[in-house]
């Protein structure tokens, strides 16, 4: 049996919505008072910004990253059942300017860094 937990998004025009997480003993959600910090770092750079969410997991930080105006985000998530549960946090969300990519991160990222070369 799959547990389901929520996750409240902070900031931006998502605030307080919620998105559901996969229990999963190999994923860790960021916990509020980090995505906080990191955000408010990042603050002036978020807007119209083009996003990587490598290790997705429960894909908040990107959803973070929407909510709060960045132009758009592409998730990378290796487990399946992960990557439809982000999708339906998509589609629940009604969030229009995202990729989600079923890969592992390493081999994506060693992908592109072949092709930049």
């Amino acid at each position: 049996m799959m547990i389901k937990k929520k996750i409240r998004i902070i900031s931006g025009k998502l605030r307080h919505r919620n998105i559901i997480t996969i229990e999963n003993k190999k994923i860790k959600p960021t916990k509020n008072i980090i995505k906080e910090t990191v955000f408010n770092w990042l603050n002036n750079k978020i807007i119209n910004s083009k996003c990587l969410d490598c290790f997705a997991g429960s894909g908040s930080l990107g959803i973070e990253a929407i909510s709060r105006n960045a132009k758009s985000v592409t998730f990378l998530e290796k487990n399946k059942k992960i990557v439809e549960n982000i999708k339906n946090n998509i589609k629940k969300l009604k969030i229009k300017n995202v990729k989600l990519i079923h890969t592992d991160t390493i081999s994506w990222l060693k992908k592109k860094m072949k092709n930049m070369i």
